[in-house]
């Protein structure tokens, strides 16, 4: 982890600094509001809440699954996984208050997501369609996905830097399960048009439709050539969709 990030992570843990938390579940993703609680060793301590599924959390920490946490730090929000090492019932805060509490290990590597720059536009129906799936890191996004990591959504805005979508519930009826900061496979089509792309998971809100809203933040372009090609690509459909939001709002003012 760089030095910058690592300090930005020991003052959030010094300050006590509130955090959400992100559990894998069967049932999708559970997101947890905590506080962390102290540094220690090769890691740190965060809150649990009274009614956290101690079952749960034991299997995750048996199998070792990385669990996501964010966190506020000035105006960005700061991203990472890391798996959970251990839990403790009693643990006793430097306030002297015993609380329930989770010990997670010094994460490899962060995302941080600043107040967004890029103009926004609106995409309306039918306009741009979105499909997307989950892949590791470490896989070719030229590769065809599997089938069952695709996720069913819908484009509700656009920039050059990232998407807003809804996500419709997977094929058990349950929410998508998607932690943050990971690695989603992204082809964009419109018209006559397709781009491929990739990006990260930025934030979620689950709704009572069983729905969910996301944020994804496109993967930094490199500087080559076809790096220039998607980034020209990019900013062609967005400047298409500002002008059509431009003509929808004479028409409606009209």
């Amino acid at each position: 982890m760089s030095i910058q990030n690592y300090e930005m992570l020991r003052q959030a843990i010094a300050h006590h600094s509130t955090a959400v938390l992100a559990l894998p579940s069967s049932g999708g993703v559970q997101h947890r509001k905590t506080r962390f609680a102290g540094e220690a060793g090769e890691g740190f301590w965060i809150e649990t809440g009274a009614d956290a599924d101690r079952a749960s959390v034991d299997a995750l920490i048996a199998e070792k699954t990385p669990v996501g946490l964010v966190f506020k730090s000035d105006e960005q929000s700061v991203m990472f996984t890391a798996p959970i090492k251990s839990r403790d019932e009693q643990f006793k805060t430097s306030d002297g208050n015993v609380v329930g509490a989770l010990y997670m290990a010094f994460p490899r590597d962060f995302q941080r997501q600043q107040r967004r720059q890029a103009y926004r536009a609106p995409v309306p129906p039918d306009q741009v369609s979105i499909r997307l799936w989950r892949i590791p890191d470490r896989a070719v996004l030229r590769d065809r996905p599997l089938a069952s990591q695709e996720l069913f959504a819908k484009l509700d805005d656009l920039s050059v830097t990232g998407v807003g979508i809804h996500c419709r519930p997977g094929r058990d009826g349950q929410p998508a399960v998607v932690l943050p900061n990971e690695r989603l496979r992204i082809v964009l089509t419109w018209g006559t048009s397709e781009l491929l792309t990739e990006g990260r998971l930025m934030h979620r809100r689950d709704l009572e439709s069983k729905e969910t809203v996301m944020g994804i933040q496109f993967a930094k372009l490199e500087k080559d050539f076809e790096g220039r090609q998607t980034l020209a690509k990019f900013t062609e459909l967005v400047g298409y969709l500002q002008r059509e939001e431009v003509k929808q709002k004479r028409l409606l003012a009209g």
